[in-house]
């Protein structure tokens, strides 16, 4: 494992923690009813539970490659969910969900997560490939590309779950339209 300065921890802690605000800033504007939230847990146990979240600032005390992973995968979320805020404060939370539900009506689960599993497919591809120019476990890339992977991972589960909840709430909106 890389040696790491006395400093190095707290800067990974502020960038740990610039990251989770961010997250939190991000879902705000987008959702702020949680009701887009593609994190079940966070959906669940709301916005307490999200505040909370900011002590993963705190990992790289435990230990400081697990906070360069974690820099990454906050900042990789923060790309994400940034990217779609101009969208859903424009459109309203509302809206948006009446959208995607529309689309899902009109589509198949198969066409909405082959190109979402495609697209993720990239995102760990770039991972795998600068986890193999990082020279192994001894590098601080090692760490970052491990962050980039986490990313790519948890991108998947969030969004796999949020896409097939969504296929199933239209479903059921059409048994109801139906009946």
């Amino acid at each position: 494992m890389p040696s790491a300065s006395s400093s190095l921890a707290h800067i990974l802690c502020v960038l740990i923690f610039v990251g989770r605000i961010g997250d939190l800033l991000s879902t705000r504007l987008a959702t702020p009813t949680l009701k887009l939230e593609a994190n079940p847990i966070v959906r669940r146990l709301g916005w307490r539970f999200a505040v909370l979240t900011l002590l993963l600032c705190l990992i790289p005390y435990y230990n400081t490659a697990l906070g360069v992973v974690a820099v990454v995968f906050n900042f990789v979320f923060c790309f994400s969910n940034f990217g779609k805020v101009w969208l859903l404060r424009t459109m309203g939370e509302t809206e948006y969900d009446a959208l995607l539900c529309s689309l899902a009506r009109r589509s198949t689960l198969s066409s909405a997560l082959i190109p979402f599993f495609t697209a993720q497919g990239f995102l760990a591809s770039v991972g795998c490939i600068l986890l193999l120019l990082s020279g192994g476990e001894g590098s601080w890339s090692f760490w970052g590309a491990i962050g980039l992977l986490v990313a790519a991972f948890g991108l998947t589960l969030h969004g796999t779950l949020f896409i097939v909840r969504l296929f199933r709430r239209a479903a059921m909106l059409d048994r109801v339209g139906a009946g």
